[in-house]
């Protein structure tokens, strides 16, 4: 079902959806540096795209404004290799799989966490919208030499926005749209010399439509997200930085008649049937240069807790969480240079600890 959003700039704020960067806030951004494309997650250490083995596309802020979409399971129908299956209306189950693979070899990361629920190996993709979303990294092809056997199918990589120059800066937005669908939308950013802090907090509330097509009840979505990054540079060569992300959704959904006798009777309304999902990802991590640039180390902790409820007839029917905390080391060595940064050659060193609940 095909969905239309309307938005106006700040000079028609009387109307119902407005669009308005905080102008006032905003820092003059210098010069643009072009670099060669560069796979942040293709390995243990970034590497350029052109000398990565494996199929891979990158969607940056622009790729994913141009297609107008709110969710991100919509922009990544778009992407070869990519089957993207939800179940209902918008916010219902959504699972993607990369190249015939199941959804539980599909790995996700979310700014380097691990989002993968605990116990089904997958991550459900239908409450992640694009706002605030500035890059998405798809690894086509087995991963899991690095990544784990969750991996098998490939790798979905998505980093938020980060604050970008010193200064304050933010935007606000509210967009309404059919099915009585409101968004809105607020960011703060606050760039420092030596690292920056932003955060977002982002509001969908929409009615949907009935899925079973009985003219029933809609089936609707609301979803609220917050998210917090931050990064300092404690000393030349030493970052201390770590993530928070928050989100807690609604969404209605209709029953299944399994053996149905007709397609038609497959799909039935269902008033009050509907889940809820709380999920909070955080992570606190270590940079430190040693040796004068030749050895990058990194330490990091990882926690994501995902609790899953639904309810039948308005009353419980199911109730399932888990938890997993990771704590990792990583070390590259320069072998044919000075510094990492500037060597062609490196040996990179990890270990890692995981517990799941």
């Amino acid at each position: 079902m095909a969905r239309r959003f309307f938005s106006m700039t700040a000079a028609s704020m009387g109307a119902a959806a407005v669009i308005a960067p905080i102008g006032a806030l905003a820092q003059a951004e210098g010069p643009a540096v072009a670099l060669d494309p560069i796979v942040l997650s293709g390995g243990l250490t970034p590497i350029p795209q052109e000398a990565f083995g494996r199929a891979s596309t990158v969607l940056t802020e622009a790729d994913i404004a141009a297609q107008g979409e709110r969710y991100i399971a919509d922009v990544l129908r778009s992407i070869p290799g990519l089957a993207v299956s939800r179940t209902g209306a918008f916010g219902g189950l959504t699972q993607v799989r990369i190249r015939g693979h199941e959804g539980n070899h599909t790995l996700v990361l979310i700014d380097g966490v691990e989002v993968n629920t605990v116990n089904q190996g997958e991550y459900d993709f239908g409450g992640l919208l694009t706002a605030d979303i500035d890059r998405i990294e798809v690894l086509r092809g087995p991963q899991s030499s690095i990544y784990g056997s969750n991996a098998i199918g490939g790798v979905i990589s998505i980093t938020t926005r980060r604050a970008t120059a010193p200064g304050l800066s933010g935007a606000a937005g509210v967009e309404l749209g059919t099915s009585n669908t409101v968004n809105g939308q607020l960011a703060l950013r606050q760039g420092f010399e030596n690292g920056g802090l932003s955060f977002s907090a982002t509001r969908q509330v929409s009615d949907g439509f009935d899925v079973s097509g009985a003219d029933g009840e809609d089936d609707g979505d609301r979803n609220t997200t917050l998210n917090l990054t931050g990064d300092y540079a404690l000393a030349p060569g030493v970052v201390l930085g770590g993530t928070l992300r928050a989100t807690s959704r609604v969404s209605d959904f209709d029953g299944f008649t399994f053996g149905a006798a007709t397609t038609k009777d497959l799909v039935v309304d269902a008033p009050g049937d509907y889940g809820e999902v709380d999920e909070l990802f955080a992570s606190l991590f270590l940079e430190a240069e040693a040796f004068g640039g030749r050895l990058d180390n990194r330490l990091a902790f990882t926690f994501a807790d995902t609790d899953r409820v639904s309810f039948t007839n308005n009353a419980k029917s199911g109730d399932n969480s888990g938890i997993r905390r990771t704590l990792a080391y990583s070390g590259t060595v320069a072998l044919d240079a000075s510094t990492v940064a500037t060597a062609a050659q490196t040996l990179t060193f990890a270990v890692q600890y995981e517990d799941e609940r």
